[in-house]
């Protein structure tokens, strides 16, 4: 859950302005190693067969997510996107982990 609080950034001349197709988006995460490790979002495990990436750039964090992360040749069309500004990210991502928190001492 802190994962998704500590997203990495990501400063890729390929991006250009905000991404605007998972593709490009897909390829940034992809560009180098430290990229490649920081956006991976490890803790998607439920979502069998699925790739979950998530960055911070320009001001608004994105999440990008594909079927089969084994395939060397992820299809580009199960490719799914979502954009969102930094601010209102920080306001989601603080109520999703108040609430994990919660139940997190409840269990």
């Amino acid at each position: 859950m802190r994962k998704l609080g500590d997203l990495v950034q990501v400063e890729d001349g390929r991006l250009g302005r905000q991404p605007r197709d998972p593709a490009s988006a897909f390829a940034a995460t992809k560009s180098d190693d430290e990229i490649n490790d920081g956006s991976l979002l490890g803790n998607a495990e439920s979502f069998d067969e699925w790739l979950v990436r998530g960055f911070v750039y320009e001001g608004a964090v994105t999440i990008v997510t594909g079927r089969d992360p084994w395939s060397r040749d992820l299809v580009e069309s199960s490719l799914v996107m979502s954009t969102v500004p930094l601010g209102q990210y920080r306001e989601l991502y603080d109520a999703a982990y108040s609430y994990w928190m919660k139940t997190q001492r409840a269990g």
